[in-house]
């Protein structure tokens, strides 16, 4: 189980902006939601953190209006950002910001198979299409 940080520090409100820059199809919409989340203090225990993720995905979900037309990017980072909305939350909270399945299941109000999925067919839109190159893998 992850330690979270002391949140009178800013590491907090720092883990949550980078999550939210990770997921969000602007940068205006990662700030706002994070500033929709609360004042720092508010998210002191494990619990509040993860409904603070909760509150930014949810504030986030709907808003994702990126198109992606003509050919796939070659850069891993560029087609992290082709991924559908879910697929970027999911694979944000389990290999960016290291929670579990079960707590990015709770996070994301789905099952852990659900996340399961969400992850596996992220590493098949980046790993496994003939867009990669051995210098990107």
């Amino acid at each position: 189980m992850l330690s979270y940080p002391d949140p009178s520090s800013g590491q907090l409100q720092a883990r949550l902006s980078r999550f939210a820059l990770c997921i969000a199809s602007s940068t205006a919409d990662a700030y706002s939601a994070v500033e929709e989340v609360g004042p720092k203090s508010d998210l002191g225990n494990a619990l509040l953190v993860k409904d603070a993720f909760r509150r930014v995905v949810s504030r986030l979900d709907g808003e994702d209006n990126v198109q992606t037309t003509g050919a796939p990017p070659h850069s891993l980072v560029a087609r992290y950002s082709c991924l559908p909305y879910h697929q970027r939350v999911a694979f944000a909270l389990v290999v960016i910001e290291e929670f579990s399945l079960e707590e990015a299941a709770m996070i994301m109000g789905l099952g852990e198979e659900d996340i399961r999925q969400l992850l596996l067919a992220v590493r098949d839109f980046l790993f496994t299409s003939h867009w990669s190159t051995k210098c990107d893998a």
